[in-house]
């Protein structure tokens, strides 16, 4: 800080406050934190979605009568 600062008006360089912190969220019942999954139920949750997601492509090639190839030809 230079002169100007120190001697800028009568009570010199006062910094301005900072506001009032916020109180917390009050708990209640509806409103909470979710708990973090660990890395064995992702890990679970990836598996099984891999798993529903080869089902479906299964399902989806025996719906298919033909290729695409020999439909356009």
């Amino acid at each position: 800080m230079g002169w100007g600062l120190k001697s800028s008006g009568p009570a010199g360089f006062s910094p301005e406050l900072i506001p009032q912190l916020f109180p917390e969220y009050p708990e209640s019942g509806h409103v909470q934190e979710a708990m973090d999954p660990s890395p064995e139920d992702e890990a679970a949750v990836r598996a099984s979605h891999l798993v529903e997601g080869g089902e479906e492509e299964e399902q989806m090639s025996e719906n298919d009568p033909g290729d695409e190839d020999s439909e356009a030809e």
